[in-house]
C-alpha cells in the first residue's frame, strides 16, 4: 500500500465501544433517583419519535448547546406526561450524564489499543481526522476520552446530512483537510459503511474486526497494527 498522508477513522467500534439505548438510559437515570412507571420505556420513545425532526435540525444547524438543551425538554415533557415531579428533573439529567460519560460508564469506552496508535501515528507526523455516523455530540466524546487533540477534523453525519457510505461524507472530510482521497487510509469496523464507502471515492477503507479469526489484506484485528503497516510502506 502506498503511505498515506491522511489517516480517518470511524469512533463507534473502531476508537470507542458503544452500548448506547437512549430509552433505557432515561428510565435508569430515572428510576436511580426512585422514579418508575410501568409505561415509561413506552412513553420515552413514542416522545423521541414524534419530535426527531426537531433534533436532526439541530443537528444540522450545528448547535451542540441546543442539542442537549432538546434532550433535557425530552425529559422534562417525558417526565411531566408520566406525573413525576419536574424538581428532580435536574438530578435525572446529571445521572444520565455520569451514565454517559463519568468513570466505569457502560455506554461509552475507549478501546485499549487507541491512544497507543494514535500517539504513534501523531510522532510520525501523519495527519488524522474522525468521520462517523454519529450526531453533534461526537466531538465531546473524544474529548471526554481526551483523544479529541488528535483530530484536525471531526465529521459527525447528522451534522453535515449524509451517512457513510455516501461519498459525501467523505469527500467534505477530504476538502475539509485540504487532501485527496486517494492520499488517505479510512479505517473503520463496517465492510460497506467505512471500507466500501472509502473505497468508493478512492481511499483506501481498511476494517478494524476485533472478534476477526486472523489478519489478512486491509484487515486487523488490533488498531496498532496500522503503525506496522504505515512504517513498511513506500
Amino acid at each position: 500500500m502506498r503511505r498515506p498522508k491522511v489517516i480517518t477513522f470511524d469512533c463507534a467500534e473502531t476508537l470507542v465501544w458503544v452500548r448506547w439505548n437512549p430509552v433505557r438510559l432515561a428510565v435508569e437515570s430515572a428510576e436511580s433517583v426512585g422514579l418508575s412507571h410501568p409505561d415509561a420505556a413506552s412513553e420515552y420513545e413514542r416522545r423521541m419519535r414524534s419530535r426527531w425532526h426537531e433534533y436532526l435540525a439541530l443537528n444540522q444547524a450545528g448547535d451542540e448547546y441546543a442539542g442537549r438543551a432538546w434532550w433535557s425538554s425530552l425529559g422534562e415533557e417525558w417526565m411531566d406526561g408520566l406525573g413525576w415531579p419536574l424538581t428532580l428533573a435536574p438530578q435525572v439529567v446529571i445521572e444520565a450524564e455520569r451514565r454517559l460519560y463519568g468513570e466505569g460508564s457502560e455506554v461509552f469506552g475507549l478501546f485499549h489499543d487507541v491512544q497507543e496508535t494514535l500517539t504513534g501515528l501523531r510522532d510520525r507526523e501523519v495527519r488524522m481526522a474522525v468521520i462517523s455516523n454519529w450526531d453533534i455530540s461526537l466531538r465531546k466524546t473524544l474529548e471526554v476520552f481526551g483523544i479529541d487533540s488528535f483530530f484536525e477534523v471531526v465529521t459527525a453525519s447528522m451534522v453535515v446530512g449524509a451517512e457513510k457510505p455516501d461519498p459525501f461524507i467523505f469527500q467534505s472530510t477530504y476538502e475539509n483537510l485540504g487532501c485527496e482521497a486517494g492520499q488517505a487510509w479510512h479505517v473503520g469496523d463496517d465492510p460497506i459503511a467505512d471500507v466500501q464507502g472509502a473505497n468508493q471515492v478512492g481511499a483506501r477503507g481498511l476494517l478494524i474486526d476485533r472478534q476477526g479469526a486472523d489478519d489478512g489484506p486491509h484487515r486487523f484485528r488490533d488498531l496498532r497494527t496500522l503503525l506496522a503497516w504505515y512504517d513498511a510502506c513506500d
